[in-house]
């Protein structure tokens, strides 16, 4: 099974699961709530599939453009859980075409776009991690 996380957007979360396809996702519509939220909904998700994240095989999370605190807090959280489960992550980057799309069909493209990239990279080492890509400069202060 894979994870997919999706944090580009401080105004909701998303986390997916399944195999070649999305077997579930679940979409939360809390405004700057992802560092609260993301890894009970994960729980949550893992618990109604019945499996822990020992059955995780990979992380699939989207790595930007997006909101800074968004994409922080969703790509530390997948390069935590891979380094700790010892499994693959990979970034997949948020196509500008795809934020208009209703929630379901913008998750599945993110879907099919991080399967493309896993599958790609699976010979890859597991020491590889995901930065964030802001698409600006970070804004602080």
């Amino acid at each position: 099974m894979k994870l997919l996380i999706v944090t580009e957007d401080n105004k909701y979360l998303a986390v997916g699961i399944g195999n070649d396809r999305p077997e579930q996702i679940m979409v939360v519509d809390e405004k700057y709530q992802q560092s609260e939220l993301l890894l009970d909904e994960i729980r949550q998700m893992l618990e109604q599939q019945r499996i822990t994240v020992n059955d995780l095989e990979g992380i699939m999370v989207v790595n930007g453009p997006g909101d800074f605190s968004g994409l922080r807090i969703g790509v530390a959280t997948a390069n935590a859980l891979a380094y700790g489960l010892g499994i693959r992550v990979v970034g997949v980057e948020m196509k500008s075409t795809w934020r208009k799309l209703a929630a379901e069909e913008k998750l599945e493209k993110i879907w099919k776009s991080g399967m493309k990239t896993y599958e790609k990279n699976k010979m890859a080492s597991l020491n590889k991690w995901v930065e964030p890509e802001y698409g600006r400069e970070p804004n602080i202060g």
